[in-house]
């Protein structure tokens, strides 16, 4: 796991969050919600907040933190660590069904599915079909890109 617990947390902790991408958060692949960096940014500004029952506020050493809440992103919302040949996500938050599901959402939005999509190593627009995994997203491990077929798994390229 990527963050750290803090090992004095209160025993009941709620808190309401508005996502916003750290400056890590901007430029990678897992949190390139829309075409470019700056239609990406402006949509993490209308994504509805989300609640989180977990303080966590510190990450290890070798994590990044790419989406953050609250003041100064005292508040990590989703963190990832390389850990051997593929990867580690922390994303703390209780609710990230919003994103699909609030009233607020247009109905043919895909973010939602974007963002899962990107962390957990399926398919997106961002690696399309055909493309040299190692060029697009360097320091992306191998074992995070394997498409369905794992084709990717003996080339690096998705075919």
């Amino acid at each position: 796991m990527p963050v750290l617990l803090e090992p004095k947390a209160p025993d009941t902790f709620l808190e309401r969050v508005k996502v916003r991408p750290t400056r890590a958060g901007e430029t990678h692949v897992a949190t390139r919600i829309a075409e470019t960096e700056q239609a990406s940014g402006e949509r993490w500004t209308k994504l509805p907040p989300l609640t989180t029952v977990n303080p966590i506020r510190r990450v290890k050493p070798g994590a990044a933190v790419l989406l953050a809440a609250g003041p100064q992103d005292g508040q990590v919302v989703l963190a990832y660590q390389r850990y051997g040949a593929g990867k580690a996500i922390a994303l703390p938050v209780q609710d990230s069904w919003l994103w699909r599901m609030d009233a607020a959402m247009p109905v043919d939005d895909g973010t939602f599915q974007t963002l899962w999509r990107s962390c957990s190593g399926g398919p997106s627009r961002a690696f399309p079909i055909g493309s040299p995994w190692r060029r697009i997203a360097s320091g992306w491990s191998l074992a995070s890109r394997w498409c369905s077929r794992r084709c990717c798994a003996t080339s690096g390229i998705c075919r």
